[in-house]
């Protein structure tokens, strides 16, 4: 599964023209990119039917809900190809369902490799191609990847640790070791409103 384009940093054409260079290696292989439009879809469908990919790539456009999780659930490799990103949900998202992770750099989930989650390669065809053909080529790889992104999202991402996180977060900003984040957010409403006065 790809996550679809915003036009000015996401860049699924490099992913599906790696996927149009290994698709007869892997027959069974199928590309969704899902998400808004914003523009750049016809290109994306001009170039599916010029390389003959009709019956394996699909556009649903906007997923949510259950559509979104059972698009998760079906899925073996979450791609994202991006040239510029800050914490992409869809990310997290995917590390939630277990998926292996193929990003580029620019995602900013340096974790991927810490975790051995996935391929984080360089934002052009060639790598994308190699890390598709390295997930896709091997199942015991594959598998060991969506092991590691489902312990990732846990480890990192699940909600207690996000508040924990914050919790730190707020201890330093204000040089307590026992604030909560209660009085932490009390305290920079009160300095905000003190400036605002």
């Amino acid at each position: 599964m790809g996550r679809s384009p915003r036009a000015d940093r996401r860049h699924p054409q490099w992913l599906l023209a790696a996927f149009a260079r290994i698709r007869d290696d892997f027959p069974g292989a199928r590309l969704i990119i899902a998400g808004p439009d914003e523009g750049v879809r016809a290109n994306l469908q001009q170039f599916v039917q010029t390389h003959g990919l009709e019956s394996r790539v699909q556009f649903p456009g906007t997923v949510s809900g259950e559509e979104k999780t059972k698009t998760l659930q079906s899925a073996d490799v979450f791609a994202l190809t991006s040239h510029s990103e800050g914490l992409p949900n869809a990310v997290i998202e995917g590390l939630g369902h277990g998926l292996a992770m193929l990003l580029t750099h620019r995602c900013n989930v340096p974790e991927v490799t810490e975790y051995q989650a996935g391929h984080v390669v360089d934002a052009a065809v060639d790598p994308i191609e190699m890390g598709l053909r390295a997930l896709l080529e091997d199942a015991e790889h594959r598998q060991q990847c969506q092991q590691n992104a489902r312990r990732l999202a846990v480890e990192r991402f699940e909600l207690t640790k996000v508040v924990d996180d914050l919790e730190q977060l707020y201890r330093g900003l204000t040089g307590s070791r026992t604030v909560s984040p209660m009085l932490a957010e009390r305290q920079a409403t009160e300095s905000l409103g003190s400036l605002r006065g």
